[in-house]
């Protein structure tokens, strides 16, 4: 046969590969380390040895059946191998553990926004001039902001854009006027009505038909 015409190392590897086949991986390794160190002995002969191990290679599988031990299984007590596996119900987390994440994002934004709300009530309730964030424009030694800024800020200009109002029952009155200045204009009377006869631009509408 082919396999009788093999070398007697490939007959070895052969065999050393049906153990490994059968699950007995050590002994195979113990085989092919035993033929190694035959071969690289130097007080035996070479054709000798091969001699030898094409015997011993006649010679396996001729002795008594050995008894392999049995395999571990691994699957044998595993719930979770098999198609027919029975139902163990499933696992339940409560939404809140999903919900975490978002619900304390929201809380923070929730925060900050009544923060914001807060902070813009405190200014437009303040005085005029008074609870004006110290960042940006506002600040009053802001190095970009230019001296009319400065000046304006806690001004009338101030107070017309940052104002609170408890009171709409505002009367206003002229201001102090010196002796020399010339008060001619002041002394224009405005009557009380005007008769519509009396004004050239008016014309009734019996004047705008045609005759």
């Amino acid at each position: 046969s082919n396999v009788s015409r093999l070398p007697v190392k490939n007959k070895i590897l052969m065999l050393s590969f049906n153990l490994r086949v059968g699950g007995l991986g050590a002994q195979a390794d113990r085989l092919e380390s035993l033929v190694e160190q035959l071969e690289t002995a130097e007080c035996l002969p070479f054709t000798e040895v091969s001699s030898v191990l094409d015997l011993l290679v006649q010679l396996a599988g001729t002795g008594p059946p050995q008894l392999v031990p049995q395999k571990k299984d691994y699957f044998l007590n595993n719930k979770y191998v098999g198609r027919n596996v029975k139902y163990q119900g499933y696992d339940y987390y409560d939404v809140s553990v999903f919900e975490a994440d978002i619900q304390s994002l929201i809380t923070s934004e929730e925060c900050q926004f009544n923060d914001t709300i807060q902070k813009t009530l405190q200014i437009m309730e303040a005085a005029p001039g008074t609870g004006l964030p110290a960042i940006g424009l506002f600040s009053q030694i802001y190095p970009a902001g230019d001296k009319f800024e400065k000046e304006t800020r806690v001004s009338l200009f101030g107070a017309l854009v940052h104002s609170h109002t408890y009171d709409m029952d505002i009367k206003l009155d002229l201001p102090p006027v010196p002796d020399n200045a010339d008060l001619s204009g002041l002394a224009i009377k405005v009557p009380q009505s005007i008769d519509q006869s009396e004004d050239e631009g008016f014309q009734s509408a019996s004047n705008l038909t045609p005759d």
